[in-house]
């Protein structure tokens, strides 16, 4: 029994001692879980940052440009459609999707710069609605960056003087230039041009000017290396000097002159003796009228002084005086005649020109050689330079044989000079074309 009871009290003490293990092991799961779940919220902070997505606005916006490079104009594109999708993804709520378009939507973008050619950096500044974008939980990149122009059209480079000619009409240093554009593209024919001198002389440089800026021609496609070119005159028929003359060329104008006062004196319609002497006693004689005695007395140039205003006044003139006697049956009257050939010249190939256009319209008379010269020569003394011309003393220049006067009604004009076009070989540039 005892040994039984000693049993007994030797089998309790391990049942407490059993009793104090166990409950020790039954405290240590609850100290390492709370160990454990506090490790576990420290590392779930960082797991969730690292989870944020971004997106890179510059993939979504792009550039067009207005214009040729050179003078293009930079605009920019957002493809708002595209940015929506890049952020919606797989994502079904209909909430989420709302927050992304708005936000998408919001996006704009701005570029500076004009007159941007290929090559040039360029600046992006993107911007969108702050708040728009927290709620889409994205980050965003590329805010402000920098791009280079390419893609622009280059324009197509056009010499605006190549179809431009240049018109001089008249004669040194009176002539008239003008300059007519020639060009058949639908929009450079429009175009017009300006010189700084209308009046032109041989030896003259001329500023030419395309009435149009870089920018407008750039706006229709065009690029050109100059607006602008200087034109030298030359090549123009010039006024003839006194010293011009040749013993040829007086003689010409003798034969026809002394043809001149024969065939209107022989003319019944005329009555030549009438208009000399203005004696009406003429008028009831039988008009069978003829000159004889036909010479020259003098032969005279003039010659516009600098001073003296165009303004119609001729720039030189030839002016030759005979005398004849004017028969109408037994009756006589000595006459004196003088014809004017106004605005003589010499062309470029070195051929003189003297006009005598209705040489019957210059035909001035008297019976008194004084009052006639003084009259159509002297009388000009002062707006002109007057010299009386030695005929004997003029050379037989054969190398003028061509000079030539023309028929009183030959109809003889000023010579349109026309230099022709403002090709590279008779004009420079700003640049310094030469």
């Amino acid at each position: 029994m005892n040994n039984n009871d000693n049993t007994k009290d030797t089998n309790t003490t391990p049942e407490t001692a059993y009793e104090v293990v166990k409950h020790k092991k039954k405290k240590w799961p609850v100290i390492l879980g709370i160990c454990l779940a506090g490790a576990a919220a420290a590392i779930a902070i960082p797991v969730a940052l690292s989870q944020t997505k971004s997106v890179k606005l510059s993939d979504y916006v792009s550039l067009t440009y207005d214009g040729i490079s050179g003078y293009a104009k930079p605009m920019t594109v957002v493809d708002t459609e595209g940015l929506y999708k890049a952020l919606a993804g797989d994502e079904k709520n209909t909430g989420r999707l709302e927050t992304y378009k708005s936000f998408a939507d919001s996006v704009s973008a701005s570029v500076t710069g004009e007159n941007v050619s290929n090559g040039d950096a360029l600046e992006v500044n993107v911007t969108f609605d702050e708040e728009l974008r927290k709620n889409t939980g994205y980050k965003v990149k590329d805010e402000i960056y920098s791009v280079t122009a390419e893609g622009i059209v280059p324009g197509k480079s056009v010499n605006l003087f190549e179809n431009a000619s240049i018109d001089i009409t008249g004669i040194s240093p009176d002539a008239t230039l003008k300059v007519d554009n020639d060009s058949s593209d639908e929009y450079l024919k429009t175009l017009t041009y300006s010189a700084d001198k209308t009046t032109v002389a041989n030896g003259d440089q001329v500023a030419i000017k395309c009435d149009v800026t870089d920018e407008e021609l750039a706006a229709h496609g065009f690029t050109t290396t100059s607006l602008s070119a200087v034109y030298d005159v030359k090549g123009l028929s010039e006024y003839i000097g006194y010293g011009d003359l040749t013993k040829a060329m007086a003689d010409r104008i003798s034969e026809e002159d002394k043809k001149l006062i024969e065939t209107e004196t022989a003319d019944d319609t005329y009555r030549m003796i009438y208009k000399l002497t203005n004696n009406a006693e003429y008028l009831s004689v039988p008009n069978t009228e003829k000159a004889e005695n036909i010479e020259q007395t003098g032969l005279f140039f003039i010659k516009r002084k600098p001073e003296t205003g165009k303004q119609g006044n001729p720039e030189n003139c030839i002016i030759a005086v005979y005398k004849a006697v004017i028969k109408v049956q037994d009756r006589e009257e000595t006459g004196y005649f003088a014809f004017t050939y106004p605005d003589s010249y010499v062309t470029s190939d070195g051929k003189v020109e003297i006009k005598n256009d209705s040489l019957v319209d210059t035909l001035q008379m008297s019976t008194n050689e004084k009052t006639l010269t003084d009259e159509n020569v002297l009388g000009r003394n002062g707006g002109y330079d007057v010299v009386r011309i030695d005929i004997a003393a003029l050379s037989d220049d054969s190398g003028n044989e061509d000079s030539k006067t023309e028929n009183a009604d030959s109809g003889s004009n000023d010579p349109q000079e026309t230099t022709g076009d403002a090709t590279e070989e008779n004009k420079t540039t700003d640049d310094g074309l030469n």
